[in-house]
């Protein structure tokens, strides 16, 4: 009995301090990474210096990423620094921080953004946040949207196309990768879109989820109130990055619980799910938001909204193998890898020709 509460404490510091995204998690201040800071610093300076480095990257997540680029830009004055963002920092609805810290992450990110040459962001309307938020100290923002690895996709791909446990006859996989958090509470209609319908779902479909562990415990609370729905839905844990693609080829459709908040928010695992040109259920998603619309343009998006009657209704096509996509392959390509590298090479080099910066090793 010790054991289990002593558990279970645990589990409520765990799942806390994961909704605030601190310590063990990786969006806000402070974390444990933090301590990586001065070594990091230490070793870029030599880096810098000896190679002679003209142009540095900073990718936001972990908070102390950005917070390096901005004491190496005030040590190598001549330096191009591009600080990037891959999710928001203090605009992070997700992941809200805790008090006092929230102060002191307001005030980096407004020396950060003032010190960078460049900021990249993935969406216009985060471009837009930094204009209103930092307006006249920002220049230079540019839309550098996220994407997937395509020759990681065709390697697994491939392979997946050999595995002997695919089987005509088992059941569809609809597959959700990814953290479940309090805001995106929508995960309840799939419960109750199982749970109130007349389908037999058990015989054909199961859902499953990987994530962290908060996942598990919000999903639990949902499975002891719809026990129909608890008997096809599945929680898997926490995988490497390898192993999520391998799930995902192996999926035979995406679930997407993304609502109308942040809406420029758009997760890094839609663009893996894009890459292998299966249906994507989108719950409380509608084609008006900006997500919405490029998931249109992939020919991928099965648009279920709000609505319960809706929600069923993807399910039971997923469980049937009856879903209709028409994927455009040219728009899914313009988010590989290496439309973003082309993009953000031609950023640098027309700075660096243009802007008039120098060696940084003086």
């Amino acid at each position: 009995l010790k054991i289990l509460f002593l558990k279970k404490i645990l589990d409520i510091i765990n799942v806390f301090f994961s909704s605030k995204g601190i310590l063990f998690g990786y969006a806000r201040c402070p974390t444990f990474s933090d301590q990586w800071f001065f070594s990091a610093y230490r070793k870029a300076k030599n880096i810098i210096k000896e190679k002679k480095i003209d142009v540095i990257i900073t990718s936001f997540p972990p908070p102390v990423v950005n917070v390096l680029g901005y004491r190496l830009k005030k040590k190598f004055k001549n330096i191009l620094w591009i600080q990037d963002f891959r999710d928001p920092w203090v605009r992070n609805t997700m992941h809200k921080g805790i008090w006092p810290f929230n102060f002191l992450e307001k005030y980096l990110e407004r020396k950060s953004c003032k010190n960078a040459d460049i900021i990249t962001v993935v969406s216009d309307i985060w471009a837009d946040w930094f204009k209103v938020d930092y307006s006249s100290k920002l220049k230079n923002i540019f839309v550098i949207k996220n994407g997937y690895d395509k020759e990681s996709v065709d390697n697994i791909v491939s392979c997946s196309n050999h595995d002997e446990f695919i089987k005509v006859n088992e059941k569809k996989n609809l597959l959700h990768i990814g953290s479940l958090y309090k805001i995106n509470d929508n995960i309840e209609l799939i419960f109750r879109a199982i749970e109130e319908g007349r389908f037999q779902f058990e015989e054909y479909l199961r859902i499953v989820f990987y994530g962290a562990y908060e996942t598990f415990a919000f999903l639990n609370g949902y499975m002891e109130r719809y026990p129909k729905a608890k008997r096809i839905v599945q929680y898997k844990g926490f995988l490497s990055a390898e192993e999520v693609l391998r799930k995902e080829s192996q999926a035979d459709a995406f679930l997407l619980m993304k609502n109308n908040k942040n809406d420029g928010v758009i997760p890094m695992k839609v663009f893996e799910y894009m890459a292998f040109k299966k249906p994507i259920i989108g719950v409380c998603l509608t084609q008006s938001s900006y997500l919405g619309d490029i998931l249109k343009k992939t020919g991928l998006g099965v648009f279920c909204g709000g609505d319960i009657s809706r929600i069923e209704e993807a399910l039971i096509l997923v469980s049937t193998g009856e879903v209709k996509i028409s994927p455009n392959n040219d728009f899914i390509e313009g988010f590989s890898r290496e439309a973003q590298v082309k993009n953000l090479n031609y950023i640098i080099e027309s700075r660096l020709n243009w802007g008039g910066f120098l060696s940084s090793s003086k």
